[in-house]
């Protein structure tokens, strides 16, 4: 119950930052045409909010579980499973050591690119903190390409998981017998790097 109602504070103090501007019916629907139109202080209380509500979704719904001391069954084992998952997510949407200021001018610089227009402000302040944290350059250019096309259809997306499917789904070792290609992998949210490494690309935002 204490979870839910951590869950329902973070959700209301984000609803509080995004809504009060009258500009969207969704969270994550703000895209680059809202950011370059809007007001300064209106950029600014947008992410001072998104700022309060990822910290404490960190913080307060998700470190409480490692608290829990689970018996060592079947059901413990699914429950480290979402607990370890959930404490991930926690830490790619974390923004430590990365300032207001940063993403103001992060943001805004991104979209003097017309092209990236479509693409939602929760991405582009996480394309932001990839170039703040010195990310690869390659890994950057296909996040931001993949978020261009979005949204990338179910059927699509279908078709390179059935191609995966003799391997048991390990696209690593699909791609390595040339079953899938690294556009197939670039459809399913995945950038092949030099070493055939697979890294996850992301989209927050409603496409």
């Amino acid at each position: 119950m204490r979870h839910n109602k951590s869950l329902l504070m973070i959700g209301l103090i984000i609803l509080s930052s995004v809504f009060q501007f009258g500009q969207t019916s969704k969270i994550g629907d703000e895209e680059g045409n809202w950011w370059i139109t809007t007001s300064f202080t209106d950029r600014l209380h947008f992410i001072q909010g998104f700022i309060v509500g990822v910290s404490l979704m960190n913080e307060k719904a998700i470190q409480p579980f490692k608290k829990y001391d689970l018996p060592k069954d079947e059901v413990a084992a699914l429950a480290v499973w979402i607990i370890t998952a959930s404490q991930s997510t926690a830490e790619n949407l974390a923004l430590y050591q990365i300032s207001v200021g940063q993403i103001l001018d992060g943001v805004s610089a991104f979209y003097k690119d017309f092209s990236v227009r479509k693409i939602k402000v929760v991405d582009a302040i996480y394309v932001v903190k990839m170039q703040i944290n010195g990310a690869d350059p390659d890994l950057i250019s296909a996040q931001i390409r993949y978020l261009k096309q979005q949204p990338i259809s179910a059927d699509e997306q279908i078709k390179v998981w059935d191609k995966a499917k003799p391997f048991d789904h390990d696209f690593e070792k699909c791609f390595a017998a040339g079953k899938i290609t690294a556009e197939d992998l670039f459809r399913i949210g995945f950038f092949i790097n030099k070493d055939n490494k697979l890294l996850p690309l992301f989209h927050y935002g409603n496409y």
